[in-house]
């Protein structure tokens, strides 16, 4: 019962027509996730938890415009990884930061940019807003996952995002003004293009 979670796995990735490469990836970011999830206080999901509450949910969003249409994107609060590491295995993008302020989380995050293999991809251990950033440091697209209120965040990402940025959070079915919901799982992704 303890390995039941590959069998989802491959399940919702054939469903999200993932390519093969990018399926083995998961599996490992899963394996890594669940050896490490105890020790750091990673998830207190179990292996089928992580595939239907968090790596399905976020599938959708790799092939909608807010993420398809850009070249760099961020993971604000990336802490496990969701949903920064799962996007950048689907759909890697030219650049991508795993931000994470916590020392312990952002270790972990480093071992699985090693561990998967995902090229591209830098982890900033900090908070955004603390992080002076430069023209050339600077994404198109923010994710986040459950770190903040919109209201909260949007300042955060002010310094980090592109002119002509915009941000998405995963969060319930909800009305957010002046955020579009878009499905993704079970969920919504809220985007909003903003600084611009």
């Amino acid at each position: 019962m303890a390995e039941a979670w590959r069998g989802r796995l491959a399940a919702v990735v054939a469903a999200a027509r993932v390519e093969a490469e990018a399926g083995a990836r998961l599996r490992a970011y899963v394996a890594e996730l669940l050896r490490w999830a105890c020790r750091l206080n990673l998830t207190a999901l179990d292996g089928v938890g992580i595939v239907e509450r968090l790596i399905a949910p976020t599938l959708p969003f790799a092939a909608t415009p807010p993420y398809t249409g850009v070249a760099s994107f961020a993971d604000l609060g990336s802490g496990n990884g969701i949903p920064g590491v799962v996007l950048q295995i689907v759909a890697p993008r030219r650049r991508c930061l795993l931000i994470e302020p916590r020392e312990r989380r952002a270790a972990f995050l480093r071992h699985l940019v090693r561990t998967v293999g995902l090229t591209r991809t830098e982890v900033v251990e900090g908070r955004a807003e603390a992080v002076s950033w430069t023209a050339a440091a600077r994404v198109d697209l923010v994710v986040s996952r459950a770190v903040a209120a919109p209201a909260t965040l949007l300042p955060w990402c002010a310094g980090l995002l592109a002119a002509g940025g915009a941000v998405a959070l995963w969060g319930e079915p909800a009305e957010v003004d002046g955020w579009q919901a878009s499905p993704a799982g079970n969920g919504v992704t809220l985007y909003r293009p903003c600084f611009t």
